[in-house]
């Protein structure tokens, strides 16, 4: 598993965790964003959902980084 499915990981599904901190590392970082989409073929419900709230976060600010993955999500 990679740092930044690392730092989404356990705590409480009604929690965001430190999501927002994944946020403001993709910000700065956007080449990490590639290791935060995997977290939505993460088998743990709980990284799935907070690497969604990053993800829509981050895509608000940058959705150009969505671009690769459009066959995907729209597929």
């Amino acid at each position: 598993m990679n740092t930044v499915l690392k730092m989404l990981c356990g705590g409480d599904r009604r929690s965001i965790g430190r999501s927002d901190e994944v946020v403001q590392i993709i910000l700065l970082q956007p080449e990490e964003f590639d290791n935060l989409f995997q977290g939505f073929y993460d088998p743990d419900p709980i990284i799935k959902m907070r690497t969604a709230d990053a993800v829509e976060k981050i895509t608000a600010q940058k959705p150009d980084l969505l671009t690769p993955y459009k066959k995907i999500l729209w597929a």
